[in-house]
């Protein structure tokens, strides 16, 4: 539970000690999914401490550990898996446990160590019922897939995902899916394609009316529009979700739209631009200890470093 007085600087629509849990934590993942992070920490904390209820305890839980990630608060948000995972397996609930071994993977993942995160999702894919849950679990090996470089596996993954929430009727899932497969296109090279998908992607999010999501496809539309040579598309979608992730305090998500600006800059000539962007970006890395953007970024710097000598 948060003290008592970082409970006071975050407004909330009522008296938590007046409504039941429910109310709490439907609020709370209304929070989770406006980027309302502290607020959804808030009323997590309040449904999991005093929660009879393990299914909703454990659904605290899962929010906090996916709102201490958002704010690149490893520890935190791995403790908060963990406790879900216990209270999980003490209850004998297995979906929870699934989306507990799900909510560690994703952090390992924001964190830039897909080889972590691996075992733990077929783990979770072991006590998986829901397609909704199947879904999450499948989407998730297919961006660990992607990030070790096996695109095949990683199509495989997604696909089979994709297939999972177009049974359980999930909008979030299908424009999570959707973002995932343009990745692997821009990976593979097919970047005029990928912009479809991104494109298709950002209208699932919006109609899941989830500002992350938008966000997310945004940004790596932009990437897709840099790679194509259309440098003002590109850079309108990387400063729309930049804005965004200031907002929310995604440090982590904004670090990434430096990188993207950086490049955009480059491309235009504007080299201390570039630099300016790259720098705060690897600043921002290093302080969160995210690896995986953090040597993206080295690696740019020290190539113009090379080309300018």
């Amino acid at each position: 539970m948060l003290a008592s007085t970082q409970r006071k600087s975050v407004a909330l629509p009522f008296d938590p000690a007046t409504v039941g849990d429910d109310v709490v934590l439907s609020q709370a993942q209304v929070a989770l999914r406006s980027g309302l992070f502290d607020q959804a920490l808030l009323c997590a904390g309040i449904v999991a401490d005093r929660a009879k209820d393990l299914e909703w305890r454990c659904e605290a839980l899962r929010i906090q550990s996916n709102a201490h990630r958002m704010l690149c608060q490893w520890t935190e948000a791995l403790t908060a898996a963990r406790r879900e995972a216990e209270t999980a397996t003490t209850a004998k609930m297995d979906n929870r446990l699934a989306e507990a071994r799900n909510a560690e993977a994703a952090v390992y993942l924001t964190r830039g160590e897909p080889e972590l995160a691996r075992p733990v999702l077929v783990d979770g894919l072991k006590t998986a019922k829901t397609p909704r849950l199947l879904g999450v679990l499948w989407q998730n090996l297919g961006i660990v897939e992607t990030s070790l470089g096996r695109f095949a596996e990683a199509e495989h993954a997604l696909d089979t995902s994709r297939g999972f929430f177009d049974a359980a009727g999930d909008q979030w899932g299908v424009a999570c899916t959707l973002i995932n497969q343009g990745c692997v296109r821009l990976d593979t090279g097919d970047a005029e394609g990928a912009t479809l998908v991104f494109a298709k992607a950002i209208a699932a999010g919006r109609a899941a009316n989830d500002l992350d999501l938008v966000s997310s496809a945004m940004m790596n539309q932009a990437r897709a529009y840099f790679r194509l040579g259309r440098l003002d598309d590109a850079e309108f979608h990387a400063s729309s979700a930049a804005g965004f992730y200031v907002s929310s305090k995604m440090a982590l998500r904004y670090a990434e739209c430096l990188m993207v600006l950086g490049d955009i800059e480059l491309a235009r000539g504007e080299r201390d631009i570039a630099l300016r962007c790259w720098k705060r970006g690897l600043e921002t890395a290093e302080a969160l200890g995210a690896t995986g953007i953090r040597d993206e970024i080295r690696e740019r710097i020290q190539q113009d470093l090379d080309h300018s000598r």
